[in-house]
């Protein structure tokens, strides 16, 4: 039986940690997914660098540096979230919302079209398809499509064509639409990839703590039959002993009976009372072993508990001895 409560307690306690295990391992893919995000911050550090010792115009210092800082404070309130980790879908989504807002800052400073940071727009993609599922991850697609529109638009205002003198705007146009549907491409790829794969994890998951449930499930109803199985057991025991009583004093009561008819028959003058008592209860002991009787017959039947209520039916009136 002890056997049984620590099988019991073991299969609770299994059941309580599925949950915990399904949010320590997303919590794992996050970190992973966040150690990504400072590598991609660390590259925007080194090629804005690269950028701005090459540039051949006056490049916005201040605006790299400060759009730098942002990336850099939006990692950290991400690596604090996946610490103090409580899943909320409204924080991922204004999360990555932030992450194209951003990134299309850094690549509008960087060159707009022709930045090398034009990757980065995969950073979202991929989080939005892997973290939250996969509408947001063609949202983010198509938002960071259209936000890389809206900066070759942008590139081509009064201010940047100073900037680039020189430039034939006929063919800049052309290498625009080039870049801006390949990149259309890669994203839309890149998304459909991730949203497949990430899919196929969710779907392994569920089944996985499906099964996880029949498992549990399972386990029960064989604790459920082995406790079952010991209650039969232990009502054979009883069952056992209440024959062996009956037997027992069934002999004795037979003895007293007889003699008890032997000494009337013997002696001259006998109290009619005391007589009618010592019957009366030979009656009842003899009732209630053949109550036990039956009842032995039944519950082997039902396999069920014999009731003493059943089998002693107490009267205030009988337990009166009449001296």
């Amino acid at each position: 039986m002890q056997k049984l409560n620590s099988i019991s307690k073991g299969v609770t306690k299994l059941s309580m940690n599925i949950h915990d295990y399904e949010q320590i391992s997303f919590r794992q893919a996050l970190k992973w997914w966040n150690l990504v995000r400072w590598l991609s911050t660390i590259s925007f550090l080194a090629l804005g660098i690269i950028q701005i010792s090459a540039s051949g115009f006056t490049f916005p210092i201040p605006a790299f540096v400060l759009t730098l800082l942002a990336i850099t404070l939006l990692n950290t309130v991400y690596s604090l979230w996946i610490d103090h980790f409580h899943y909320n879908i409204i924080f991922p989504i204004i999360h990555n919302l932030l992450d194209i807002i951003i990134f299309s800052m850094a690549i509008f400073m960087t060159g707009g079209i022709k930045s090398p940071f034009l990757w980065g727009y995969l950073i979202p993609i991929l989080t939005s398809s892997i973290t939250i599922g996969r509408t947001m991850g063609f949202f983010a697609s198509s938002l960071s499509i259209l936000s890389l529109w809206a900066i070759s638009q942008l590139s081509q205002s009064p201010i940047m064509i100073n900037l680039k003198a020189n430039y034939d705007v006929f063919n800049y146009n052309q290498f625009e639409i080039k870049t801006l549907l390949s990149y259309a491409c890669l994203f839309f790829l890149v998304y459909f990839i991730s949203s497949f794969l990430a899919n196929s994890l969710r779907e392994q998951n569920s089944n996985l703590k499906a099964l996880n449930e029949q498992l549990i499930d399972k386990t029960n109803q064989i604790l459920k039959s082995q406790e079952k199985i010991l209650e039969m057991e232990r009502r054979d025991t009883l069952y056992q002993a209440a024959m062996t009583m009956q037997h027992e004093i069934n002999n004795p009561l037979t003895i007293v009976s007889l003699n008890t008819e032997m000494l009337v028959k013997e002696t001259p003058y006998v109290n009619p009372k005391r007589i009618k008592t010592i019957n009366d209860s030979i009656e009842r002991i003899k009732n209630i072993l053949n109550k036990m009787r039956s009842l032995q017959a039944k519950s082997l039947k039902k396999r069920d508990a014999l009731s003493g209520l059943e089998i002693f039916e107490l009267n205030e009136n009988e337990n009166q001895i009449i001296l």
